[in-house]
């Protein structure tokens, strides 16, 4: 089987339809119903029997299902999934647990996929499957967390910086230290939109350029390898006022630690490319203490890439209150 780590739901599909033109036979995309937003443009343009008529097996997790508890984020996809699904006149079947009843559904999707040439969907809810056991070593030699990380940041940056975290563990974890500080949430923590919180950071960065704000993004690395065109925005746009540190722990840590491609990715050189004035990557928590003082001395567009241990604590809280995270966001702007 050929297995392949992709960034996002749009390369999923394309690389689906490559190989299917390629070998004549069916691939098969596995997302979580928040990604078939992002799918919908390759899976109307590209692989729609109306264009290219390309059968591709979707196995898509059912977040914010109706009637289950799940994070904001994910209740309004939950809602419009299976209308969403029938306006892209893609049939579905949702799965049981149940043997019989799987390969039954699994027959009448190949049969499907065979007879129109297009994409047929297995859902499957939130329990369908067992955890995922997270049995890989770490791939990075790091004395690090991505708690410890975060709280070195909170140290060095003043107190009147913006802060925007991105989706998971990050803003989980970056919420649970406020709390032990006792300090205030006045970060905006990005609850979905997996990969904006770049730019999220630059809209609000040139907005607050002339009055000199400072905006820090804390970013992760599968949220970055997601929109990694959104560095070349960054660099293009240039504001000076733009802090981003991204924190890699090559997994996608609030799934199950399943592992990203980050390994393979110079994030620092990426960013250097794109026109981002300043570029390092640390891995040692004396290489960052020692870092942090200088990178809050330079000129944006700077980037500090810190690689971490992979691992996650299992009590942090899930954040519940987007509007009041909002306002107190826009409250520490003085909005």
């Amino acid at each position: 089987m050929i297995h392949i780590r992709a960034v996002n739901e749009c390369e999923s599909i394309a690389l689906s339809a490559g190989y299917f033109l390629g070998t004549n036979q069916i691939g098969m995309v596995y997302m979580q119903n928040s990604g078939l937003g992002k799918a919908v443009n390759p899976l109307t343009s590209l692989v729609d029997p109306q264009v290219f008529s390309i059968p591709i097996l979707l196995l898509i997790g059912w977040r914010g299902e109706p009637g289950k508890p799940d994070d904001p984020q994910h209740m309004k996809m939950g809602q419009v999934m299976l209308p969403i699904l029938n306006d892209l006149e893609i049939p579905y079947s949702i799965l049981e647990n149940d043997e019989k009843d799987l390969e039954i559904k699994l027959n009448t999707a190949l049969r499907s996929m065979k007879e129109r040439s297009a994409p047929y969907a297995l859902i499957c809810t939130k329990e369908f499957f067992d955890p995922y056991p997270d049995n890989s070593e770490n791939t990075y030699h790091s004395d690090l967390t991505c708690e410890l990380a975060i709280d070195h940041i909170l140290n060095t940056f003043p107190s009147d910086t913006a802060i925007i975290s991105t989706t998971g563990r990050i803003s989980r974890a970056l919420y649970h230290l406020r709390a032990k500080r006792n300090e205030k949430h006045r970060e905006f923590y990005t609850l979905g939109s997996m990969g904006c919180a770049s730019a999220i950071g630059l809209g609000l960065s040139k907005s607050l350029e002339a009055v000199g704000k400072r905006i820090l993004v804390i970013d992760g690395d599968g949220a970055a390898l997601m929109q990694l065109g959104h560095f070349s925005s960054i660099g293009n746009q240039a504001p000076q006022n733009f802090y981003h540190i991204l924190i890699d722990n090559n997994s996608y840590c609030s799934t199950g630690c399943q592992p990203s491609i980050s390994e393979s990715v110079d994030f620092a050189a990426v960013a250097k490319a794109c026109g981002y004035r300043y570029a390092l990557t640390v891995d040692l928590e004396k290489f960052l203490k020692s870092e942090l003082p200088c990178f809050l001395e330079t000129v944006g567009p700077s980037l500090l890439v810190i690689k971490v241990k992979r691992g996650r604590k299992k009590y942090l809280h899930r954040l519940q209150s987007p509007l009041e995270y909002k306002k107190n966001f826009q409250i520490h702007l003085n909005l």
